[in-house]
């Protein structure tokens, strides 16, 4: 038996162009459009309802708990590195511009890209949106999840870490988009001698 095509409109998603023409969206744009969304709202819901939930329960932090919800007005990077460095909040907002543009730039290669590549940018891209709205809404941003940790003690480096530094969603979401496009480069690195070779 022969297999019918898909109609018009359920092929371009019910969108037509000016000319009333149906407009086909590949539904890769919309997944990564649709991740891109849901980290950012979710990161922002998550940190609201942090807040709200500490200033009605303090005090929320408890140092012998494996897991506190706190505030920390983080001006810096994730997980407050380069916090003290002035003008640091508008460096971090022409990087994220940077990085978003960068991944705008490349779209084409991000469509065509294995599914874990795709999640990888739209998780970054997210992330990197949903912290550069605190630094621009807020000038900086709301970490509140705080993790206990093995003590770690390096004296050659005098480095002393008793918890994990304050994160937030959004932080989480970036290293793991992080881990996945790395993953890709990785693969892709390897493939290239075999097909320079060819």
């Amino acid at each position: 038996m022969f297999k019918e095509k898909d109609s018009p409109e359920k092929d371009c998603n019910h969108i037509k162009d000016l000319n009333e023409k149906p407009v086909k969206i590949p539904k890769r744009i919309i997944l990564f459009l649709f991740i891109i969304v849901s980290v950012m709202l979710f990161d922002q819901a998550t940190k609201a309802i942090a807040v709200s939930w500490v200033e009605e329960n303090l005090p929320a932090y408890n140092p012998e708990s494996i897991l506190s919800i706190i505030i920390v007005k983080n001006t810096g990077a994730a997980f407050g590195i380069f916090r003290d460095i002035p003008f640091v909040r508008n460096i971090f907002i022409l990087l994220s511009l940077a990085a978003l543009s960068a991944v705008f730039f490349f779209r084409k290669s991000v469509f065509k890209g294995p599914f874990y590549f795709l999640l990888g940018i739209s998780l970054f891209a997210g992330g990197t949106l949903g912290n550069m709205f605190d630094r621009i809404s807020r000038g900086y941003v709301i970490d509140f999840i705080d993790v206990d940790i093995p003590d770690i003690n390096i004296n050659v480096f005098k480095i002393s870490l008793e918890r994990w530094p304050a994160f937030n969603v959004a932080d989480s979401c970036i290293c793991i988009g992080t881990f996945l496009i790395l993953v890709y480069l990785w693969k892709y690195e390897a493939k290239e001698p075999s097909l320079k070779g060819r």
